[in-house]
């Protein structure tokens, strides 16, 4: 086995690759509802937006590799990946969201506004806490 091949197994485990592919489907998903769930714009707008969704799927999908790349803690099994985090800060935000909107008005109908909002709001804020993550974990070492 080489060098390489050694350093890879270290950081594409299991857990991780589950975690990207299932990361990259749920992101897609995401684009996919909010494509459905928008307004009337052109189809070079949803093309460019593609593009973009796709990099920041595979960027958000690396995350824990990346982490993992700058904790030895991590990579020695004594830690926690936070770069999990990518998808659950977003989702909590937007749980808690919901939750004070309700709270306020009283009532929370689920429309296609509510479903986009969310789609847009995850699609904007996974990539930004994933960098965040990535920028905390690399300042750290």
């Amino acid at each position: 086995m080489t060098d390489m091949e050694a350093n890879g197994n270290r950081f594409w485990t299991t857990n991780v690759i589950i975690f990207a592919v299932l990361q990259f489907i749920f992101y897609m998903t995401a684009f996919f509802i909010l494509y459905k769930t928008s307004g009337n714009f052109p189809g070079i707008f949803w093309r460019v937006n593609l593009l973009i969704a796709l990099a920041a799927a595979a960027y958000t999908s690396v995350v824990p590799v990346r982490v993992r790349k700058y904790s030895e803690k991590i990579l020695n099994g004594k830690g926690i990946n936070m770069g999990y985090c990518c998808v659950v800060l977003p989702v909590m935000y937007l749980l808690i969201k919901c939750l004070l909107f309700a709270y306020f008005k009283w009532e929370l109908e689920v429309t296609n506004k509510l479903i986009g909002g969310f789609c847009r709001t995850y699609m904007l804020l996974a990539p930004f806490t994933g960098f965040f993550i990535i920028k905390y974990y690399k300042d750290l070492k």
